[in-house]
């Protein structure tokens, strides 16, 4: 949609025209992808091979971590091109280091997506976003306000906030509740010296521009070659958005292929949209083809990027992470002058007489739950499995300083909960009562649960 034509399926259309069962009204005017126009049909003109490598090269003067993190850049700049046509939209974070030139970046990458593009922002709030965002698909790319040193918590803050927001429970799109409403791909960059990788990892690719000066063997440019690079990504914006465009369905056979590859590696679907996506891209821009069965086996490269792999060769996951916070929050009760944590509390709970520790745990949304027998016995509170609520104010209390773990988000977390390659999490069979508020519940595993012995050894 270029404001007064639209294009589609090679033919030109006017605002208030019907397509298929659509009528799109008129539009804010802005460059088309470059095209040869034949009255009311019309052909991309898109960028050749050997521009699409210059951009590459481009890319190449800045520092990234690896080649690979190249690689992934260039492949989210193609999937922001699509704007909403791909299946999944992979959102984009970028920490800078200091001196790392990610002003030079964005405004680099501003240049080459043109007029696919909103201007760059400074504000991160949802509401402004949404705002610049309504009724377009064009990519979104956020710079950090300058700030003083000791401000690194808040805009830490502020992104984990719009990361939340952007994941599967916030997303257009997610599995719950729809919070934010965006068609375009976001890139946010920013210069954070916190544990960036304790972000929401879902539907976010990470990425880091290093130091430029501490890359050895690589001359820097200068301010006038930086310009004169970007203006030529600027020229090529028109025919590069054309080739995006025109190769989508040989974007969507090497997407197959790269989320066929992480699946294989033992990814999960999550991580096969999200890091299949910009593979993808990068192959249809280099290649312009489709990968060949040794370039697929390659793709080995990108396992660092892999969440559920990393995670398995760090020895955590998102999952196992919440149980263990949970289980090391302080809770509201004191014994001996010691408060004692929600753990120590839920070891207590499963002894056999100890009723007013199972009471304490209800207004937290937590209760253990036996399974009843046929012949009118029970499971011994040992065996019983935790019940953790979806949703409950306690809970959100008890994980107010830790914002990847709020409202639903938690539940999904929890439901991803293994040992050794087996569930460990499973949903209860009808309603829980947890002091007052009733609802369904994860049930975990009592072999995850501390006992009174924990304290003793």
């Amino acid at each position: 949609h270029a404001g007064g034509a639209i294009f589609f399926d090679g033919g030109v259309y006017q605002p208030g025209e019907e397509i298929g069962v659509a009528r799109y009204v008129l539009g804010p005017e802005r460059a088309a992808p470059a095209h040869e126009r034949h009255r009311f049909r019309f052909d991309w003109k898109p960028l050749d091979l050997p521009g699409r490598h210059r951009i590459m090269a481009h890319l190449d003067e800045w520092h990234w971590e690896s080649p690979e993190a190249r690689e992934l850049a260039a492949g989210k700049i193609w999937c922001d091109a699509l704007g909403d046509a791909p299946r999944w939209k992979t959102h984009g974070f970028i920490r800078a280091h200091a001196g790392s030139g990610k002003s030079a970046f964005l405004q680099y990458m501003k240049a080459l997506l043109g007029a696919g593009a909103h201007p760059i922002q400074r504000t991160y709030s949802k509401t402004h976003l949404e705002e610049i965002g309504k009724h377009t698909a064009l990519a979104i790319l956020l710079e950090e306000a300058e700030g003083d040193p000791g401000e690194d918590a808040h805009r830490l803050q502020q992104i984990l906030k719009l990361l939340l927001l952007l994941s599967d429970e916030g997303a257009v799109g997610g599995r719950f509740k729809r919070e934010i409403d965006l068609h375009g791909p976001v890139t946010m960059v920013a210069t954070l010296t916190d544990d960036w990788r304790a972000t929401v990892k879902s539907r976010v690719i990470l990425l880091e521009l290093r130091n430029l000066r501490s890359r050895q063997g690589h001359a820097l440019l200068s301010d006038g070659e930086i310009e004169a690079m970007t203006a030529s990504a600027r020229e090529m914006s028109a025919g590069f958005r054309a080739a995006a465009i025109a190769s989508f369905d040989l974007f969507n056979e090497n997407l197959k292929l790269a989320r066929a590859r992480i699946l294989e590696l033992g990814g999960e679907p999550r991580d096969a949209d999200t890091v299949g996506h910009p593979i993808a891209g990068h192959a249809t821009m280099v290649l312009g083809r489709v990968m060949t069965a040794d370039e697929v086996g390659a793709l080995d490269r990108f396992r660092p990027w892999i969440t559920t792999l990393r995670d398995q060769e760090d020895g955590v996951d998102d999952a196992m992470d919440l149980i263990m916070t949970l289980f090391g929050l302080p809770a509201q009760n004191w014994r001996g002058g010691d408060q004692l944590t929600v753990g120590q509390l839920i070891a207590r709970a499963r002894e056999p007489d100890n009723d007013d520790f199972r009471k304490a745990l209800l207004p937290y949304g937590l209760r253990l739950d036996r399974r009843q027998f046929v012949d009118g016995s029970s499971e011994t509170w040992k065996q019983a499995w935790l019940a953790i609520a979806h949703r409950h104010p306690g809970l959100d209390r008890l994980f107010s300083d830790y914002p990847k773990y709020q409202g639903l988000r938690r539940s999904q977390i929890l439901g991803e909960l293994r040992i050794n390659g087996e569930a460990a999490a499973k949903p209860s069979d009808r309603p829980l009562r947890f002091a007052g508020p009733q609802g369904r519940a994860w049930l975990v595993d009592p072999r995850l649960l501390p006992s009174v012995e924990d304290d003793r050894q």
